[in-house]
């Protein structure tokens, strides 16, 4: 006879397992279903850098799409990067407590690599308060998103998501 669990599986019940000697689990693993492995989609070598170099959208999300995998923040931490909150000397980048989700701050070291392309976006929005503005208000940061948006743009968007871990699989 079968029987309906909370978690939706069918297993099996029988009214004699109380007396019976044997396992439990073995009449359980009859009723699961062997589900086959599966491997996550992947990006072969530097594609994905070698895309967003190429991405012709609007400026502030190329720039944000070519720092991302450098400095590996939440993408609430991108879009709300201020200039303030940079040293170029020290080559770091000084998130504060109250931007990050524990609560603490938090420094971010800045490779070659990310400080050149934090010179490069300078050139276009320096003036403004957040390193990468909306093409919509210079006084506003990124929408929430557009990062997301811009790797649909380059054919990463059913390959790879950017999520609060950095940027992930997506999940088919």
């Amino acid at each position: 006879m079968l029987k309906h669990c909370k978690n939706g599986l069918q297993v099996r019940f029988d009214a004699q397992q109380s007396t019976s000697q044997h396992s439990r689990r073995h009449d359980t693993t009859a009723a699961l279903r062997k589900r086959e492995p599966q491997n996550f989609p992947f990006i072969k070598d530097t594609e994905l850098l070698l895309a967003i170099d190429d991405y012709q959208g609007e400026i502030s999300t190329r720039y944000a799409l070519k720092l991302m995998p450098l400095v590996f923040v939440r993408p609430a931490n991108i879009r709300f990067m201020e200039w303030k909150e940079i040293d170029f000397k020290k080559a770091v980048w000084s998130i504060p407590a109250e931007k990050m989700k524990m609560k603490d701050p938090h420094i971010v070291p800045l490779s070659r690599q990310a400080l050149q392309i934090l010179e490069e976006v300078r050139q276009f929005n320096g003036s403004y308060r957040y390193v990468f503005v909306s093409p919509i208000s210079t006084v506003r940061p990124l929408s929430e998103n557009t990062l997301n948006f811009g790797l649909k743009r380059i054919s990463f968007g059913d390959k790879i998501v950017y999520t609060g871990l950095g940027i992930q699989p997506a999940r088919l």
